[in-house]
C-alpha cells in the first residue's frame, strides 16, 4: 500500500505522527473517500486517523496517531502473561473491531503486525493500527484483488466460487486465529472451542461478533458455560462447582487476613 514514516507535525499542532505515503494505484479517489469515514473512528483501541490528503506533486498521503509499540505477541512473550492475561488483554481488540464494525467497517486485515500494545500509565493498552484494505459491511469486493495476509485470511475470501461481501466473521476468524498464536500448547477444552468456534470454515458457524467472541472468553474466565460448548448437565455441575470453590477459597483468604 505505501512507505509509513515518523514525522513532526507542525499545524494544527506539534506531534510526532506516522505519515503513510500511498503508492499511485486507479483506487486513490476510493482510499481518499473510505480514509474519510475511517478519520471518524474515535476509540481508544484504535489509532486515530488524523488527516488525509495529496501533496502539491499529488502524492496520497495519510497521517495517523504514532504508535510507539510492540506487537501484541511479543509483548505478551516479553511479559510472560499467564492466560488470563493474555485473554484480558486481547479482549481489548475484540473491544476496538467492535467499535469499527457498528460503524460499518471491516478491517480485512488483523495481525499481530497491526495489533499494538503500548503502555499507558503502567497499563497495557492495545491500539488497532493500518485500515489501508478496510472494507465497508455487505460491500462486494473485487476477486481479482483480495487484500490480507494469507495466514489470517478467512477461506470464504480465498473461495473464487464464492462472492466476496465484506462481513464481520472476516474479522472473527483472523482474531481466532490470532488468539490461538497468543495462547499456549495444551489449552482446555473449552478454550479449545472458543478457538474452533472463532476459525470455524463455514462462517455461519462462527461468533457473529468479536463481542460474543469476547463474551464467551469472559464466561471462560469466569467459570461460565460457553456458547461454543453444549451445556450438559455434568458440563455445567463442573463449573458450578469450580464456581464453589472459588468463592469458598477466597472467603477463607479474606478471613485468614482479619
Amino acid at each position: 500500500m505505501g512507505i509509513v514514516y515518523s514525522a513532526q507535525q507542525n499545524y494544527p499542532a506539534e506531534r510526532m505522527v506516522a505519515l503513510k505515503l500511498i503508492k499511485n494505484t486507479p483506487k486513490q479517489e476510493q482510499l481518499i473517500s473510505e480514509s474519510n469515514i475511517l478519520a471518524k473512528l474515535n476509540h481508544a483501541n484504535i489509532a486515530n486517523l488524523i488527516e488525509i490528503n495529496k501533496n502539491p506533486d499529488g502524492q496520497l498521503y495519510i497521517t495517523m496517531e504514532l504508535i510507539n509499540g510492540t506487537d501484541i505477541i511479543t509483548w505478551c512473550k516479553n511479559k510472560k502473561y499467564d492466560v488470563k492475561q493474555t485473554i484480558h488483554l486481547f479482549q481489548q481488540l475484540c473491544a476496538g473491531i467492535s467499535y469499527a464494525h457498528e460503524k460499518g467497517i471491516i478491517h480485512c486485515d488483523i495481525k499481530p503486525n497491526n495489533v499494538l500494545v503500548v503502555d499507558k500509565n503502567n497499563i497495557a493498552t492495545v491500539k488497532v493500527i493500518d485500515f489501508g484494505i478496510s472494507q465497508f459491511e455487505n460491500n462486494n469486493s473485487d476477486k481479482e484483488d483480495i487484500s490480507g495476509t494469507p495466514a489470517y485470511l478467512a477461506p470464504e475470501v480465498l473461495d473464487q466460487k464464492a462472492t466476496s461481501v465484506a462481513d464481520t466473521r472476516r474479522d472473527v476468524y483472523a482474531m481466532g486465529v490470532l488468539l490461538k498464536k497468543l495462547l499456549p500448547n495444551g489449552l482446555s477444552k473449552d478454550l479449545q472451542l472458543i478457538i474452533k468456534k472463532a476459525t470455524a470454515i463455514n462462517k455461519h458457524k462462527r461468533y457473529a461478533s468479536p463481542i460474543t467472541f469476547s463474551s464467551d472468553l469472559s464466561n471462560y474466565i469466569s467459570k461460565k458455560s460457553i456458547t461454543a460448548r453444549k451445556p450438559t448437565f455434568f458440563y455445567l455441575t463442573q463449573l458450578f462447582i469450580k464456581r464453589q470453590y472459588i468463592v469458598a477459597v477466597s472467603y477463607t483468604h479474606l478471613r485468614a487476613h482479619e
